[in-house]
């Protein structure tokens, strides 16, 4: 996680990291939201281990914040690549 965070820092974006939604009182909320003033861009970030699954809350809070036209993403460890391109997008 601190190396996204520290990559989108570096792009230029402000983050705020939820760092345990479980004991949040929005339950289901991504880990990272995520925004960069000068390119007028937000976006939510849920990062998950290779292996981890998204819970009930998490998949309806996406689907939600879609519908609403936010840009969400579920990045895993195989996606570093696409996580590098999104910070300088």
């Amino acid at each position: 996680m601190t190396l996204i965070i520290e990559e989108f820092r570096e792009q230029g974006w402000e983050v705020t990291h939820h760092p345990d939604s479980r004991r949040a009182t929005g339950k289901g909320m991504p880990d990272l939201f995520c925004v960069h003033h000068e390119r007028c861009r937000i976006l939510w970030i849920e990062a998950k281990r290779e292996r981890g699954r998204l819970s009930t809350d998490q998949k309806k809070t996406i689907a939600t914040l879609r519908a609403c036209g936010y840009e969400v993403h579920v990045l895993r460890p195989h996606h570093w690549n696409d996580i590098f391109t999104l910070a300088r997008q």
